[in-house]
């Protein structure tokens, strides 16, 4: 049914972040989301925010959304530039790709259409 309610979802327009059940390291029993706080994957703490930050699966997540919802993200403006093009430079430095989620999802947050 969450399939389905995704799959909606992206058919009527809405930008949609979803973490599948998929195979993860070490055990292939736990979901994508499970293995972004499992600490499988490498993370570093931030001195300026306080927070552990996972580089990898930041820059991971922005490919996906450019891959899924390009088109949509174009016609969303941040600092002057489609989300689209910030998402791609964003997710080319992976030093970067944890501030360039932050400010993705807050101006995801801030549409109102």
């Amino acid at each position: 049914m969450l399939l389905q309610a995704v799959a909606q979802a992206i058919a009527s327009g809405y930008i949609v972040i979803y973490a599948p059940k998929g195979v993860c390291n070490p055990s292939p029993v736990l979901t994508l989301a499970q293995s972004w706080t499992n600490s499988s994957s490498p993370y570093a703490y931030n001195t300026d925010s306080k927070v552990f930050h996972q580089p990898a699966i930041a820059t991971s997540i922005l490919d996906n959304l450019v891959k899924v919802h390009g088109t949509k993200l174009a016609q969303v403006k941040i600092g002057g530039e489609d989300l689209s093009s910030y998402i791609k430079k964003a997710a080319r430095d992976e030093t970067k790709s944890v501030q360039g989620l932050e400010k993705v999802m807050e101006a995801l947050g801030e549409q109102t259409q």
